[in-house]
């Protein structure tokens, strides 16, 4: 169940009907459905309200009213007003009361005590006594002006621990939202920020960080080709990818480098989980991460699998954050590593001691749950910008603008968007294999067949697909390999494993490409979302960045796959047909426009050519003139 506040309005009452609206919410739809028969409900699409019968609304703010408590608060004052109204002109009984002040109503229908304290303004952020039960002392977070994200409370409750505590471990389980945990509180730090994170990761940490309402100028990517410019920014929050560490260190050393900041975020941070005999950095990534962790005075590791495989692999992490624990490695080994000792030595490979770890974990580290969290499981889109491969995608692009080239404008459309799908592939294996470290099962959807045969090729015996050709009996035997956790990565063509599947051994769907169709797109995405899934669902689609056709593609499916929640009354077939059939129309007119543009500016260069004497003048004029 979604958490915060909701205020359901009424627009206008007349004929014994209430024209009613509120900011989209799925949850409240659904609600509002429950509560008033189909026969007594009407969506006007032209202003996007419902039409209600009046006499519904006592039954409406009953339901709206029991679905509060523990959840998202529907301020239902305004509906209490206008049916009290009603009942006074037109000589009914009020159900409610006889008074007409809707404040005594709504305090009988939510009672204080039933009244969740999610229910605050965003200049407020946090009203007071919001944290029940935890330290008076604890930090109350606050949002950069003007900023358009309304945080989860769990976030803003994680971004307080972690802004009392300069060094920590975020363990949240994977679509709490770690990453804007983080970032609010980073914002809250004074000084830079740096942000380690995957590769494939960067752009999306710079997206997120551009989202929260921090000016794209203030934030600069390092590139590992562009690492000697990158280095001289000034830039307030600075991202940048484990392996690219090496590129730094040959500029200036890390130690040098980590005094400029005040802030350090290590996304995923399991990446720098290696240990070596002695305790030390296992790794260069683990290394270098842990010469940044030592010298800026606050550091926050977010990882939801802090320990990947043995208990071992948090001993790192519990350095960078400068754990009491991890100040004697054979300590902490012979203690929580289930020490055994044979021909070749002591093997710190086991676990013991694992209620004490855990006990002690509690000080430097906060674990959350999602179904701890959630009450019902939901489905969270991420947007994934990736630096693609878009060789073969520009050279059809620049031989369609040619003056020779007479090709379809929808062939050269279909060709680019495979060249485009095929460009982002090993990002999006790289995606994948962050999954698969953190131990999820992954679904991966593709409208193409080659990509499809890239990704399965990359995990081998690990890997199985459903594509066109596929029979249909080895597509059942690979549901059912994948549905057993024989296998960790199911790949399928939108077209062939889109509908009609049950994947729900995972909560994780990756998306390398887009289909035109956002109704094939959400088809696809529930083969995870269905009944017998009890986890939140991460839906991640990768897109290249820089690149007109997918950012395009990205922002209209993203629109209309929000857009698709609200459609109602059995209407869902025909409406999305028509939204849909615009995606390739907008691109095949931008497509043409692009043509007609590089036309014109080829005839605006001839007749420069033209008129141009200096140009001319050899072939016009004799040189004895």
């Amino acid at each position: 169940m979604n958490s915060g506040y909701l205020k359901i309005n009424v627009a206008s009452v007349r004929d014994g009907r209430a024209s009613i609206y509120f900011k989209y919410s799925e949850e409240a739809v659904s609600i509002l459905k429950a509560a008033v028969p189909g026969t007594a409900r009407r969506f006007c699409r032209e202003n996007r309200t419902w039409d209600v019968d009046i006499r519904s609304i006592p039954e409406l703010v009953r339901t709206f009213a029991q679905y509060s408590i523990g959840g998202m608060y529907y301020e239902c004052s305004p509906l209490i007003s206008a049916y009290v109204k009603y009942c006074e002109k037109n000589g009914i009984e009020n159900v409610f009361a006889k008074s007409a002040d809707p404040a005594p109503l709504q305090e009988k229908l939510f009672p204080p005590q039933a009244l969740p304290k999610e229910a605050y303004e965003m200049k407020d952020i946090v009203p007071e006594g919001y944290f029940e039960n935890a330290d008076p002392d604890l930090p109350v977070p606050v949002l950069p002006a003007g900023s358009g994200f309304t945080p989860y409370l769990h976030q803003i409750s994680g971004a307080a621990i972690l802004l009392k505590n300069r060094k920590y471990i975020l363990a949240d389980t994977m679509g709490l939202g770690k990453t804007f945990t983080a970032i609010l509180a980073a914002y809250n730090r004074t000084g830079r920020k740096l942000i380690v994170t995957p590769a494939s990761l960067k752009l999306n940490w710079r997206n997120e960080i551009v989202r929260f309402g921090i000016p794209e100028s203030e934030i600069c990517v390092i590139s590992s080709k562009t690492v000697k410019e990158d280095l001289k920014s000034n830039a307030e929050w600075v991202i940048v990818n484990y392996d690219s560490l090496r590129c730094v260190h040959r500029e200036i050393p890390l130690s040098i480098w980590a005094e400029g900041f005040t802030t350090a975020v290590f996304d995923e941070a399991h990446y720098c989980k290696a240990v070596n005999a002695k305790g030390g950095p296992g790794s260069m990534r683990s290394r270098f991460s842990a010469v940044i962790a030592e010298r800026v005075p606050n550091v926050y590791l977010l990882t939801g699998t802090p320990i990947t495989n043995r208990t071992r692999d948090i001993f790192m992490l519990l350095k960078m954050v400068g754990s009491p624990l991890a100040k004697n490695w054979f300590a902490f080994a012979h203690r929580y590593c289930g020490a055994e000792r044979n021909s070749f030595g002591w093997q710190f490979d086991g676990a013991s001691n694992r209620e004490e770890l855990n006990r002690k974990l509690r000080e430097c580290m906060l674990r959350r749950r999602i179904e701890n969290i959630l009450d019902m499981p939901q489905k969270i889109r991420s947007y994934i910008p990736v630096e693609a491969d878009l060789k073969e995608y520009d050279r059809i692009l620049k031989k369609y603008l040619s003056p020779d080239d007479d090709s379809s404008p929808l062939a050269v459309l279909n060709a680019m968007k495979q060249a485009a799908a095929m460009g982002k592939t090993d990002k999006t294996c790289a995606l994948i294999s962050d999954l698969l470290e953190n131990g999820k099962s992954v679904v991966v959807y593709t409208c193409y067949l080659e990509p499809a045969e890239k990704i399965c090729r990359c995990f081998g015996d690990d890997c199985v697909r459903i594509t066109g050709n596929v029979s249909a009996e080895d597509r059942q035997a690979s549901v059912e390999k994948f549905q057993k956790g024989e296998k960790k990565v199911i790949v399928c063509t939108v077209s062939a494993g889109g509908v009609g599947l049950t994947l729900t051994r995972s909560d994780v769907v990756v998306f390398n490409d887009f289909d035109y169709s956002a109704a094939n797109m959400r088809q696809a995405e529930d083969r995870i979302w269905r009944i017998g899934q009890r986890n939140a669902c991460s839906i991640f689609y990768v897109y290249a960045d820089k690149c007109l056709l997918d950012e395009t593609l990205c922002d209209m499916l993203n629109r209309k796959l929000s857009d698709m929640g609200k459609i109602i009354d059995g209407k869902e077939e025909a409406l999305v047909t028509n939204e849909d059939e615009d995606n390739r129309a907008v691109l095949l007119k931008k497509l043409l426009a692009m043509k007609s543009t590089a036309e014109r500016k080829r005839k605006s260069r001839k007749k420069e050519i033209i008129k141009e004497p200096s140009v001319l003048q050899p072939f016009l004029i004799p040189e004895f003139c």
